[in-house]
């Protein structure tokens, strides 16, 4: 089944997956997370 892209602000995106940033102990932990997950799409916690 194949789904329509998110698109958020006229841009696409294919991964619907939102990751956050926080409870990382590195960044670099953080970061290998991220491009594992495949997702286009990343929160950040100020």
């Amino acid at each position: 089944m194949k789904t329509q892209p998110l698109v958020i602000a006229g841009r696409p995106f294919s991964s619907r997956l939102f990751t956050g940033t926080g409870k990382f102990s590195s960044s670099a932990l953080m970061e290998e997370a991220l491009l594992a997950s495949g997702s286009e799409l990343v929160t950040v916690a100020l």
